[in-house]
């Protein structure tokens, strides 16, 4: 049995049965007869048996539940764990694309520009993207010019360059064309997940990435999902698939932050909480307190001999949470998923804090959406760094 996060992930040349189960299997067949023509998709299988060389792929919430129902062989088995509540991903652009042009196939500059351009009448939509801020990219381009300096792949110094300067049909192309290939926290050549490894999961909201953290880690592994609201707003696929893993997922209703104290942020509307602290005279009934935790002191709370990954997505809060895990990284050298994009310091603050405090790390950058949103720096530690080509 493997796992598949993407399209991409499938192997070349492969025979290939959906597992039946409803408009998950469904919509994934229009994708695949579209996006990977090296496939031969046969159809839809309502069994899990092996069909001479074939391969069965299951794509349902329920796949651990599946599984545990059949006793045969799984070295055919391909898994996708569902991750279709990021509206980022391969699942929700599809989606849009079918809405805008009834089909599958390449989109044309024209195409994109309906599909991920701005809204008729939106005045606010160059915010997305860095170019039409030059100012602030030459107040800071000795910051810039650090962070480039200490990429570690050509992929990486691709990627920052574009976000810095790219416009936003370059943005809109090198999403339509990478969307299919990886996911926001678990690139393939970076990440490496196995059975029971740990997981800290900063900023959860509705949880699309925690299916997939579960498939890696397995019932042996933990992911600790942290995140102001906790789990109120979880997608329903989502718990289902937690509940085929009770003893995996561990929920804490706090803020990751600098450190162990109450603190005062922007309420949300109940699915999020903005990460920053309120200035001077913002009215009550938009902040809210909450209990906050470093991550050193989280690690240390659980008892957690070992931390294989961390994950963040605080929504701004990320350079006070960073400033608390610095034990964490010392004594677990965990690998790192940040997210930078939330305010525009960011995307040279975080980097250069973390490039300081991590002993021995590579740094990588990469994107996930047609906007400046979903940028990811991964930090790997040298001893976990993939062989690369």
């Amino acid at each position: 049995m493997r796992f598949l996060f993407a399209p991409g992930d499938i192997p070349s040349g492969a025979r290939l049965g959906i597992f039946q189960d409803g408009r998950y299997a469904d919509l994934l067949r229009d994708i695949l007869l579209t996006v990977r023509p090296d496939i031969d998709v046969s159809g839809f299988t309502t069994g899990l048996e092996a069909s001479g060389d074939g391969l069965v792929l299951v794509v349902t919430p329920y796949w651990a539940r599946v599984l545990a129902a059949y006793d045969g062989d799984t070295d055919h088995i391909l898994v996708m764990p569902v991750p279709e509540g990021d509206y980022w991903a391969y699942w929700e652009f599809s989606r849009r694309v079918l809405s805008e042009k009834g089909g599958f196939g390449r989109l044309s500059d024209d195409d994109l520009s309906r599909i991920l351009g701005p809204e008729e009448g939106d005045t606010t939509w160059t915010r997305h993207y860095l170019r039409f801020q030059p100012a602030v990219l030459q107040e800071y381009f000795n910051r810039i010019a650090f962070v480039l300096e200490k990429l570690e792949d050509e992929e990486s110094t691709r990627i920052y360059n574009r976000l810095l300067t790219g416009t936003p049909e370059e943005y809109w192309r090198a999403y339509a064309e990478e969307t299919y290939d990886s996911l926001q926290y678990f690139d393939r050549d970076l990440v490496t997940l196995r059975e029971g490894d740990v997981v800290i999961d900063g900023g959860v909201q509705q949880g699309f990435e925690v299916p997939l953290f579960v498939a890696e880690v397995g019932k042996t592994g933990k992911v600790v999902c942290v995140d102001p609201y906790g789990f109120d707003s979880l997608f329903p696929y989502v718990r289902e698939t937690m509940a085929c893993f009770p003893e995996t997922v561990v929920e804490r209703p706090l803020a990751l932050w600098s450190e162990t104290k109450p603190i005062t942020l922007y309420a949300g509307d109940g699915e999020q909480v903005c990460g920053l602290e309120p200035p001077p005279g913002t009215p009550e009934e938009k902040c809210e307190t909450f209990p906050a935790v470093t991550v050193d002191d989280l690690v240390s709370d659980l008892g957690l001999d070992r931390v294989d990954l961390i994950k963040m997505d605080l929504e701004g809060a990320e350079p006070h949470a960073t400033v608390g895990m610095v034990e964490t990284l010392r004594a677990h050298r965990p690998q790192l998923a940040i997210s930078i994009y939330h305010c525009i310091n960011h995307f040279w603050d975080i980097p250069i804090y973390l490039m300081g405090k991590c002993e021995n790390y590579a740094f990588f950058i990469r994107s996930y959406s047609s906007q400046m949103e979903e940028t990811i720096l991964y930090a790997i530690p040298q001893e976990r760094l993939k062989p690369r080509g």
